[in-house]
């Protein structure tokens, strides 16, 4: 369940990270520079979703030696 939650994160991240390069190049080009505007969408999309991906590894990575170290505690209790 934690993957879906990392993986729908991801895709939210990419979709905000294009609307905010989508308005941020309306801004600079209005309507001139369309191609630039594209572009500036897509690296925003690709920018964004590399830094959520890294985070939610980071969690990923984390939750699970929480797990191991819950696990440890518990067959030492035994």
């Amino acid at each position: 369940m934690a993957r879906v939650f990392a993986f729908s994160a991801i895709l939210a991240g990419s979709i905000c990270g294009g609307l905010m390069g989508f308005a941020l190049g309306r801004l600079q080009w209005d309507t001139n520079g369309d191609l630039w505007v594209l572009l500036v969408a897509c690296l925003g999309s690709i920018t964004t979703s590399v830094g959520v991906a890294i985070v939610a590894v980071l969690v990923l990575r984390a939750m699970s030696e929480w797990n191991d170290v819950a696990s440890a505690r518990a067959r030492r209790k035994r």
